[in-house]
């Protein structure tokens, strides 16, 4: 939805609710612990995937922002700190 350009972003594949403000952004997206450890098991099961992914142009891309910083994810990850935007 982002790569054609749409804002609103759904929340999840049952409805049409929007994706909560907070995590409609890159970032924002992987504050939520469950989401980043979903990226970090793809990174670990299937880099290749989630590289091409991450190279889609879209303003939204969790997995590019993960990508692009990573240690700083893997550190969050290994440490549980909550992160705050």
């Amino acid at each position: 939805m982002s790569e054609r350009g749409r804002s609103l972003l759904r929340k999840n594949h049952h409805g049409d609710q929007p994706l909560e403000q907070n995590l409609a952004n890159s970032a924002g997206f992987l504050t939520n612990m469950d989401h980043r450890r979903w990226v970090d098991w793809l990174f670990m099961h299937n880099a290749v995937f989630l590289g091409r992914v991450a190279e889609v142009n879209a303003p939204f891309n969790p997995l590019r922002e993960y990508l692009d910083n990573m240690e700083g994810w893997k550190v969050i990850l290994r440490t549980g700190m909550p992160v705050t935007q």
